[in-house]
């Protein structure tokens, strides 16, 4: 792996995405690079545990008829002192959202975003809906950052796949809860 390669894989691995900042972070990723940072998500309270909101892409989609799926924006609500915090919006965040805003636009998102009110995502094991959650960036695309120095600073916005996984506070099983493209 190149020098600059190395940089920015240290930049995203140390420095969570902005659309986590409301959080307390800890990294959560392998000690060996594989293009994913992975951060383990708190309230800003201390409490590790919530229930993570989202919107039905049933109900987004009524003519959805696979497994249930859900879609952004999500937040955390907590356990202990009940505040929501945005974990994503994908019309925000991610590649296609900072790409947008530097051409001017409102957004490039291409996935199903749900509006209104949000209901708990249930651990697809047992049905319960608190978890400690741990949230993973995809960043293969370095070489378009490269190409475009002025993106560096922000290198760790410019992830194009994100993942929601929660352990679940009551069975133990860890999931994954929601997903999203976003390059």
């Amino acid at each position: 792996m190149d020098q600059w390669i190395q940089k920015m894989v240290r930049q995203v691995k140390t420095k969570p995405p902005s659309c986590l900042r409301g959080f307390r972070v800890s990294p959560s990723h392998p000690k060996r690079w594989n293009d994913w940072a992975g951060w383990s998500l708190a309230c800003s309270c201390g409490t590790a545990t919530g229930k993570i909101m989202g919107h039905s892409l049933k109900k987004c989609k009524p003519d959805y008829d696979g497994p249930p799926l859900f879609v952004s924006p999500l937040g955390l609500r907590c356990s202990s002192c009940s505040k929501t915090t945005e974990i994503i919006d994908t019309k925000r965040h991610g590649y296609n959202s900072e790409v947008g805003k530097l051409e001017g636009e409102r957004s490039y998102d291409s996935n199903y975003r749900g509006s209104g009110r949000r209901q708990p995502i249930p651990c697809p094991v047992c049905g319960a809906t608190e978890f400690s959650v741990k949230v993973f960036c995809a960043h293969p695309h370095f070489d378009l950052i490269e190409d475009e120095p002025d993106l560096e600073p922000r290198a760790q916005d410019y992830f194009d796949a994100f993942e929601c996984r929660g352990a679940c506070a009551s069975c133990g099983k860890e999931s994954s809860l929601a997903n999203f493209e976003l390059a």
